[in-house]
């Protein structure tokens, strides 16, 4: 191809969510026939296989890659834009990505809403793990309510997992930092014998269908734009090329689409709709003084 503009997309690609992010940058650069991408895994080497190469521009996401590589690319006279929001340390990474304390709240939501009062994270404190928990605590403390943590770290044995869900109060709602790790705490569950979502409720983020359909029961999640935050950065990334002015230090951050219902989360349902809504009621205003007549209205 000749006259092209080339795009490197640094960019694991194993997950649903990266891969509706690659989708969504396929998606624009269907408009811009110049557009020539390629796909590099984040690594040690990633820089240098592209030094050779020579992109017009960059699309990357930062895990996976040196703090040293991301120093590089933020450095570089060749336009770039994150595919997540900036890690802390680097607020001025022009980004675009998801809003993770949104989803936090959402979380805290759901659950305040499905009347529980035991609560659990179960992910990392740092990242955008760390802004879902903050902001997941935040709204719960609000409520009144605290939050039991189950750390995630890569070398931690499922014993130390197990442990900790075995000692969580019960009932308790435990929000996931995506659906792989509550996918992982859904199979540790039912390996205890404990009894989903009657025990404990499980959330996780990303609604990846095959990740959540694995899980007995179902595995509820949020859903997030993941091929939005794709779209919109290749869009970011085409109008730094046309001239048009753009802070590096501002994030582009989107909220996610809503939360997906289903059996782990699906507590005290019964075959009429009508029940179903009456008890979702009683359960989220349990702490108010609620009679007959606001049950009748709710189920009109």
């Amino acid at each position: 191809m000749t006259n092209s503009r080339k795009i490197a997309v640094i960019l694991e690609g194993r997950v649903q969510y990266e891969r509706n992010v690659l989708l969504g940058i396929r998606d624009f650069a269907e408009s811009k026939t110049d557009w020539l991408l390629r796909l590099e895994r984040p690594g040690p080497n990633t820089i240098q296989r592209l030094r050779s190469w020579n992109p017009d521009g960059i699309l990357f996401q930062s895990a996976g890659l040196s703090s040293a590589s991301i120093t590089k690319i933020a450095r570089s006279d060749r336009p770039a834009v994150h595919l997540s929001e900036p890690p802390t340390r680097r607020k001025n990474l022009r980004s675009v990505g998801l809003d993770n304390r949104e989803i936090g709240r959402v979380a805290a939501e759901t659950f305040l809403e499905l009347g529980f009062r035991n609560f659990a994270f179960a992910g990392s404190k740092n990242g955008f793990s760390g802004n879902r928990f903050r902001s997941f605590q935040s709204r719960l403390r609000e409520a009144g309510q605290g939050v039991e943590v189950i750390p995630f770290r890569a070398e931690m044995p499922e014993t130390e997992i197990s442990d900790r869900l075995l000692a969580l109060p019960e009932p308790c709602a435990v929000f996931a930092m995506h659906d792989e790790f509550a996918l992982i705490l859904s199979t540790l569950c039912r390996g205890m014998g404990i009894r989903i979502p009657e025990e404990i409720a499980l959330l996780g983020v990303d609604d990846d269908p095959l990740i959540c359909e694995l899980a007995w029961p179902q595995l509820s999640s949020i859903g997030v734009p993941s091929r939005k935050v794709g779209f919109e950065a290749a869009a970011r990334l085409d109008r730094i090329f046309a001239g048009q002015p753009d802070d590096p230090g501002r994030s582009i951050l989107l909220p996610p689409a809503g939360v997906v219902t289903r059996h782990s989360t699906d507590v005290h349902q019964t075959a009429d709709e009508s029940v179903n809504r009456a008890l979702r009621l009683m359960r989220s205003q349990f702490r108010n003084r609620i009679n007959v007549d606001d049950v009748l209205r709710e189920i009109g």
